[in-house]
Formats: structure tokens, C-alpha cells, sequence
């Protein structure tokens, strides 16, 4: 699952750059594959602690974490491109907090 989400990551890096370059997108997008980088990051610090122990709890939990920021990254990502809302981290957090 890391293999396949740093390729992916690679892509999007690709389209972003030349978008960016002819002037059809902006570098800013960019924030989309360290996002990703991060997610794979986590995903193999998890999964190499897992095959060195598989009871190792808090590789579990790490792993758990990461599973489910990457379904709701998966799912801001899909609102912000049906336009139906503007899901940016600094929103979601902002909104978070105690009131």
C-alpha cells in the first residue's frame, strides 16, 4: 500500500509541476503530496515496526491513525474536487476546537 501511495504521490507531483509550469494550475496544489509523503511515512514506520513485532500496540494504533486520516484526506480531497466545499486542514482544525 506505501509502494502504490508514493507512486501516486509521484504523479500527482508530475501534473502539478508542468500544470504549474504552462501556467494552468498553481504550485500551491503541492500541498497535496506532502500531505500524501506524510500519510506514506506513517504507513511504513508502522508496517516496519509491525514485521519486527507483531504485538507491538502502538504500531497498531499508529496504523489505525493512519488509515483514518488517509480515508477522511480521501474524502475532503473528493469534496474539494466536486467544488462543494473548501476542506483544508486549517479549517477542519479550526472548527475542532472547543467552543
Amino acid at each position: 500500500m506505501c509502494a502504490s501511495l508514493l507512486v501516486f504521490a509521484a504523479a500527482s507531483a508530475r501534473s502539478i509541476a508542468t500544470a504549474a509550469r504552462r501556467g494552468l494550475g498553481h504550485w500551491s496544489s503541492l500541498r497535496l503530496v506532502v500531505t500524501l509523503l506524510t500519510i506514506a511515512g506513517f504507513e511504513l514506520y508502522a508496517g516496519i515496526a509491525l514485521v519486527a513485532d507483531e504485538g507491538d500496540l502502538q504500531a497498531i494504533r499508529t496504523l489505525d491513525y493512519v488509515v483514518i486520516a488517509d480515508l477522511a484526506f480521501g474524502i475532503g480531497r473528493a469534496w474539494q474536487l466536486m467544488h462543494m466545499r473548501d476542506t483544508s486542514f486549517l479549517l477542519l482544525t479550526a472548527h475542532a476546537g472547543p467552543r
